[in-house]
């Protein structure tokens, strides 16, 4: 008999898959979605939805509402995802996610940039964000806008619940809010 067959007729299966199989393939999965991998999407959650909602006291439904129908939260859900991506340097996968951030939903954010929590793009077509810009909580982004430098002099500091009207280009070693 092959170690194939033995494995496949093994009491040890778990849905089709051998506990050696799965104790392979669940770090890797457990590394991709870790606990702040995690945390990030959830409070991008609530942050975009009290941002959306302009209340504090938002509920599950709300929530939720959010996160099914937002190009918003689309938005941070790829860059989040892209962090991570980085961070565990898995080859090809954050620029695949840029890529499709940008043919997608039309926004392209850098890979030195911070994105603050419940960051909202209100109309995501045309946004660029680059460099090493620092953009904080609940900012909101109203469409076409550039946020980067044109002289490499330095970028951009977007501080809390700033508004960024329609486009606006900010350039620059510049803090705002």
């Amino acid at each position: 008999r092959s170690t194939a067959s033995r494995r496949i007729r093994s009491p040890m299966l778990i849905g089709g898959l051998d506990r050696a199989r799965v104790k392979l393939v669940a770090p890797s999965i457990s590394m991709f979605l870790a606990p702040r991998f995690v945390h990030h999407l959830i409070e991008d959650a609530v942050e975009l939805t009290r941002a959306y909602a302009q209340r504090q006291d938002v509920g599950p439904r709300d929530i939720l509402h959010m996160v099914v129908t937002a190009d918003a939260y689309r938005v941070l859900a790829l860059n989040r995802a892209r962090e991570t991506a980085r961070g565990l340097r898995i080859p090809l996968l954050n620029h695949a996610l840029r890529v499709t951030q940008t043919a997608v939903l039309g926004v392209e954010i850098g890979n030195a940039v911070t994105l603050g929590r419940g960051v909202y793009f209100v109309h995501p077509v045309g946004i660029v964000i680059g460099g090493d810009a620092r953009i904080g909580d609940r900012v909101r982004f109203y469409g076409n806008n550039t946020i980067g430098t044109a002289k490499d002099n330095g970028y951009p500091v977007l501080e809390d619940d700033v508004w960024v009207g329609a486009g606006a280009r900010i350039l620059g070693p510049v803090s705002i809010g």
